[in-house]
């Protein structure tokens, strides 16, 4: 997939502007361009890269929560990285947004909008078990 590396992207999306909702194509937009552009990492880095940066950052939010889950259980809190008591709200908001913007690269690059797929797969479902409603 050949992408822009001009600014005329601003005139087509919200990136840029103050916003008070993020809309899924221009994250996608966005962080592909960041990727390229600032990290240098264009069309010869392969997909299986951005899906394990992916799933690295999946990982990462998941030994948080496993840390104090474990914690709150009355389990040791024994890992090097971080303490259970330094894991805040903020720190796991931080490794979802890695997430979704692993997952956003990654979709753009395989020619995915974002958001119809969510949308997709939200109304199907909610058809599938009697579910009233849809996005």
């Amino acid at each position: 997939m050949e992408h822009r590396t001009d600014k005329s992207y601003l005139k087509e999306t919200s990136i840029g502007k103050p916003v008070n909702h993020l809309a899924l194509p221009d994250l996608q937009l966005a962080c592909d361009l960041r990727t390229r552009i600032a990290y240098k990492m264009g069309s010869d880095i392969p997909i299986s890269y951005w899906g394990m940066a992916m799933m690295g950052e999946a990982g990462e939010l998941c030994n948080l929560l496993a840390k104090v889950e474990r914690v709150n259980s009355g389990g040791l809190d024994g890992g090097n990285s971080i303490t259970a008591e330094e894991i805040t709200d903020e720190k796991i908001a931080e490794e979802m947004g890695g997430l979704l913007i692993y997952l956003s690269i990654l979709a753009y690059r395989l020619g995915i909008n974002l958001e119809e797929a969510v949308r997709y797969t939200f109304n199907q479902k909610s058809i599938k078990i009697g579910y009233p409603v849809t996005i």
